[in-house]
């Protein structure tokens, strides 16, 4: 049986300054218990958008689910 193991992500209390050396990292940011990724020219809000209902969304970003309750 394999053994899981977890780290958790570096916590701080304002994004760093972009830069292609912080590319790939993922931090969590103190003041909204969020984690971010960087990707080198900006930080993205890791998270995953949850619909449900009859209608798919018109305009769903990355990330985005959708559950049909037909």
């Amino acid at each position: 049986m394999k053994t899981l193991s977890y780290k958790k992500l570096p916590v701080v209390t304002s994004l760093p300054t972009p830069s292609a050396i912080l590319e790939g990292v993922l931090v969590e940011l103190s003041g909204t218990k969020k984690p971010y990724y960087c990707d080198g020219v900006s930080w993205t809000q890791v998270g995953l958008a949850l619909s449900v209902g009859t209608t798919a969304p018109s305009s769903p970003s990355v990330g985005d689910m959708w559950v049909d309750t037909n």
